[in-house]
Parts: structure tokens; sequence; C-alpha cells
């Protein structure tokens, strides 16, 4: 992964047309406007809750267990066929029981994945199963 792309993430500021879709009672709670009214930045509250990490879906063990998980535009839609697998299933070893799985709009679960359930009507949001729904 690109650093640049990381330290960016972390900085937590957006231009303000990325976010002119989010409702504004939400846009007001987790964002403040920044300098000349140009940016969004995230409050500090909710970047204090946030794990940054540069992570290898093919090598690295998972290094905790998360409850959300972002995937878009990533694994499943530049990862080879023949290591989309291998990737995905350490990204479902990373997530926690009942933790959510967001992807693209655009892209599928691989079809032999098991252990995700969809959220509503969302195509491109899931929640891990846990013990209790295997029952």
């Amino acid at each position: 992964m690109n650093p640049v792309y990381l330290t960016k993430a972390r900085a937590g500021v957006y231009p303000r047309s990325s976010l002119k879709e989010l409702p504004e009672a939400l846009r007001a709670h987790y964002f403040s406007l920044g300098a000349k009214e140009k940016h969004y930045m995230v409050t500090e509250p909710l970047k204090q809750g946030i794990v940054w990490l540069n992570h290898n879906l093919l090598f690295d063990r998972p290094r905790t267990k998360f409850q959300l998980v972002f995937l878009r535009n990533s694994l499943l839609t530049y990862y080879e066929n023949r290591l989309k697998a291998t990737a995905f299933q350490k990204v479902l070893d990373g997530l926690a029981e009942s933790g959510f799985l967001i992807i693209g709009t655009h892209e599928r679960i691989p079809p032999d994945v098991r252990g995700l359930l969809p959220l509503g009507q969302h195509s491109y949001i899931f929640r891990k199963e846990t013990s209790y729904d295997l029952k």
C-alpha cells in the first residue's frame, strides 16, 4: 500500500463535495469545517476509535479482531482471481463475530465464501455470523 494514502486517511480531511450525500445530522456530529470552509475534518473522538495500519492480506496474520472493515475498491477489484480466496479469508479471520464488512457497491463476495450475512437489502454490507446464528 502506498503510505501516502494511509497518511491522508489518518488525517481525516475530505473535500466538501465528497460528503454531499451524507445527511446533515451525521456531518454535523462527526465532522467539522476546516479553514476557509473548503473541506471537512473528522472529529477527534471518532478518530480515536480507529486503528490505521498497513497490512499485507496475502502474508500477514490478522493483528486483532475488527468490528468494522471497509474493503472497497481493493482486494475484490484488483487482486488476481487465484489470490482473492486466500486474501479474503484473512479479512474474514480478522473480522470479529457480528462484525461488519462493507465492500464497494459494484463488487461481489466470492461465491464460495460462507459465514457472512447480507444486511437488509444492501448487497454490499455484511455481518459476520456468530455461533448463535448457526443454532
